[in-house]
């Protein structure tokens, strides 16, 4: 009788710890979910990379072949890159920032020679 008395009352003292375990875990994934939606919803603290048209003879532009890769919809082949943060992309008026970018000093042009493994124009 006295073991069985002890299996129960580690039973319960198990049941007790698994409980814990899982308002633990049910914890720590609220609390990633909120910490996402504030960092992408309120403070929008990320950047789009903005392909836009680019003049290879008045300056620098990355270059990619269209025929021997799949080029995205905007089927540029000769393209600068923006960074713009998402509190300023809600400002774009098309998918180039062409209004804001040219002219705000928080939309970063990406040098093609800073980066590895693709094709500058010179």
């Amino acid at each position: 009788m006295v073991a069985d008395d002890h299996k129960t009352a580690e039973l319960r003292m198990d049941i007790k710890w698994s409980r814990w375990v899982v308002l633990l875990a049910i914890s720590a994934i609220a609390l990633t979910f909120a910490s996402s939606v504030y960092t992408h919803v309120v403070t929008e603290d990320f950047y789009y990379f903005i392909e836009a048209t680019c003049d290879p003879e008045a300056q620098s532009c990355f270059v990619r072949d269209c025929s021997f890769e799949e080029c995205p919809p905007n089927e540029l082949d000769t393209y600068k890159v923006y960074k713009v943060s998402a509190a300023l992309f809600s400002k774009c008026q098309d998918n180039e920032c062409s209004n804001i970018c040219p002219y705000d000093e928080q939309c970063i042009e990406l040098s093609c020679h800073s980066q590895e493994e693709v094709m500058c124009t010179d």
